[in-house]
């Protein structure tokens, strides 16, 4: 069986909506009645995402690998807890899994650049898988830094399909969400993107990630599709 496709969902920073987006196109291409998983292999802190990822698929799936109780990135957790993580290691784990479905997503820990283990980041897991990216940045300020430098680091590493998934923060968005997705087509011309919009009385349970997936469907559809690529806003609530 050939290598599933991979698609590494990593993020501008920590915080800006990874798990979201992870979730919403799982759940997404599950509907679609595609054999796909979703993995999480790093985390720190809570287990939340992981929990989350873990209830849209079944209970037997090892979502995530290296979990560590203090709040910091993966490789200064792993050092005070001891533990030394290699490259292989996780590459070996992800493969295993790519193995046997179709697709396979991976959401990444904080950054692109975000130590992980042993001198690797994300940059490197998704280099050695020839993944390709989705962005999640949030519509705030300071995301057209943030996403400008992480497309460059990018471009400098993997020829891979790269796409931006423009994530809505609610009432708390500060002026620059109304010019953030137009300046950011203009910096970023050959970079698709779709906007992921906030979502009220938000639940991190699987049938809420469910029915979001099914009103995004279109837009979620055309950040897979690889032939043509979106440009379009996402429908919801973008205040």
């Amino acid at each position: 069986m050939p290598n599933a496709r991979a698609i590494f969902v990593t993020g501008t920073d920590t915080n800006v909506g990874k798990t979201v987006v992870t979730a919403l196109l799982l759940a997404h291409t599950q509907a679609a009645g595609i054999n796909v998983r979703a993995l999480k292999p790093f985390s720190t802190g809570s287990a939340a995402d992981e929990t989350l990822l873990g209830s849209l698929q079944k209970a037997s799936l090892q979502v995530n690998f290296f979990h560590f109780a203090d709040p910091v990135a993966p490789f200064s957790a792993a050092r005070q807890a001891g533990t030394k993580i290699t490259l292989n290691d996780v590459l070996q784990k992800i493969e295993d899994h790519r193995a046997s479905c179709e697709l396979l997503f991976i959401e990444g820990a904080g950054g692109l650049l975000t130590p992980l283990g042993e001198k690797f980041t994300a940059a490197d897991l998704i280099t050695e898988l020839n993944a390709e990216v989705i962005i999640a940045a949030a519509n705030r300020l300071g995301v057209l830094n943030h996403t400008s430098l992480t497309v460059e680091a990018l471009h400098h590493r993997t020829a891979a399909a790269l796409r931006v998934a423009l994530v809505e923060q609610g009432p708390t968005a500060d002026a620059s969400r109304a010019t953030n997705p137009e300046v950011l087509r203009e910096l970023l011309p050959t970079v698709p993107m779709i906007r992921i919009p906030f979502f009220k009385n938000y639940q991190p349970t699987a049938d809420f990630h469910r029915e979001k997936a099914k009103s995004l469907q279109a837009d979620l559809a055309r950040i897979l599709d690889k032939k043509n690529p979106p440009d379009t806003e996402a429908e919801g609530t973008f205040p």
